[in-house]
């Protein structure tokens, strides 16, 4: 009986919506002076109004704490170093956290709502949704905004947009064609999508999302599960009827929340094909333009003597770069996105990260909550007589000083996990 009831409910749950573009609707959104979270402008409500309608929001789960791993630092000791302060948040102790304290996460849903081709959303009531900013707490960057004081106009006039029938969750965003910040600001409102569909029985839940020519983009998501008729993609402004709203689980520079993590188990369980390769990995940079570690060659040498693989993880399919951490034992790598794929490691026994001294982060903590893995940071110098120098740019140009320092650094580790 229990599941004649279920599987009728999912019935009557997916008759009421279908997905199809109808006429071409116009509105004025030449300014939008409001900016404000999705669940800011809808109303709480319990599971049972949620379901029955839209423009309110559910809680799914209250804000709390969870334990981060440390970092342990090879080569310094405070004040030695400095933690990278969050742009528009208060200073942050000049140390690795602990702990991670995240906020509320929530579900918001949200009748026809303006959704424009590179992340931006604007409500019934005139306000552009917070959560198509990189930041949950700064509202003043947005490739496709232009910010006043009075409010925001867009740097190009979007074209009239066009009624979207049906149900979706919204993963578009600003950077979506960037490989670190899709996962770190896109994957982590997927959580929501399990929510839907395994507690709430919304099965005929669409994500919508920018039309991007990244591999990446559908490899990552369906490695999640997704086939190509659960995604939608828009290269034209759409006014969606029903569209789902989520907190994400993790913020650049701030927090994660522990729920994420089953999102990282999904992807890389369903990524693996075999567990046979390297158990020793240098993830390079050398090969990327940006914030160049300028003697990596010789970085990368010295972990070559100590048995690594030697990887430039951009030349790699998705699925191989998470192949090649799956069977890892042991990885180590320059600070940055190359590292981001490290979130959909199990069972690592250690991460060496060899970071700028100006993009020193918690990234790499967030992305490892609830695992058994050690954590090891050297830190080398800002190259301050090379021509792109910028004191104030976290990309400039670096270098390790001490490569007899670097090596000791390295086979003190490795003796550590032999």
């Amino acid at each position: 009986m229990i599941n004649f009831l279920r599987k009728l409910q999912r019935r009557l749950l997916a008759k009421t919506t279908t997905h199809s573009e109808r006429a071409t609707t116009s509105t004025d959104i030449s300014f939008i002076e409001k900016c404000a979270r999705a669940d800011e402008i809808v109303p709480r409500v319990d599971i049972n109004a949620f379901l029955r309608g839209t423009n309110c929001h559910i809680l799914v789960c209250p804000a709390g704490r969870v334990t981060l791993n440390v970092p342990r630092v090879m080569n310094g000791v405070i004040p030695d170093y400095k933690i990278q302060e969050p742009d528009g948040l208060p200073k942050k102790l000049p140390s690795f956290p602990n702990e991670s304290a995240y906020p509320d996460l929530t579900i918001s849903r949200m009748a026809n709502v303006l959704c424009i081709p590179g992340g931006v959303a604007i409500s019934q009531d005139r306000s552009i949704i917070a959560e198509t900013f990189t930041c949950y707490w700064d509202r003043r960057f947005h490739h496709a905004l232009i910010r006043s004081p009075k409010g925001y106009k867009f740097k190009e006039a979007p074209n009239a947009a066009k009624a979207l029938s049906g149900r979706y969750l919204y993963l578009d965003f600003q950077h979506i064609s960037h490989y670190g910040h899709f996962i770190a600001d896109v994957l982590p409102r997927l959580w929501a999508y399990s929510y839907a569909r395994d507690y709430l029985n919304i099965v005929d839940l669409k994500i919508l999302l920018t039309r991007k020519s990244e591999p990446f983009i559908h490899e990552l998501l369906k490695f999640f599960g997704f086939t190509k008729d659960d995604i939608y993609e828009i290269d034209h402004p759409v006014m969606v009827e029903d569209l789902f709203v989520a907190t994400k689980a993790l913020q650049l520079q701030d927090y994660v929340a522990p729920v994420l993590q089953e999102t990282w188990r999904t992807i890389g369980f369903r990524a693996t094909t075999s567990l046979i390769g390297a158990k020793r990995v240098y993830l390079s940079r050398a090969r990327h333009p940006q914030r160049m570690l300028l003697n990596e060659s010789d970085v990368e040498q010295l972990f070559r003597a100590e048995g690594f693989e030697i990887v430039y993880p951009e030349e790699l399919s998705v699925s191989e770069q998470i192949n090649t951490i799956i069977r890892s034992e042991i990885v180590a790598g320059t600070s940055g996105s190359n590292l981001f794929t490290l979130a959909f490691q199990q069972k690592l026994k250690s991460i060496f990260i060899i970071t700028s001294p100006a993009l020193i982060h918690i990234t790499d903590s967030l992305l490892q909550v609830g695992r058994q893995c050690d954590l090891r940071t050297y830190i080398g110098e800002v190259a301050t007589s090379h021509p792109s120098y910028d004191e104030h740019w976290v990309h400039s140009p670096w270098l390790i000083q001490d490569l007899g320092d670097l090596e000791r650094a390295i086979g003190e580790w490795t003796r550590d996990f032999s």
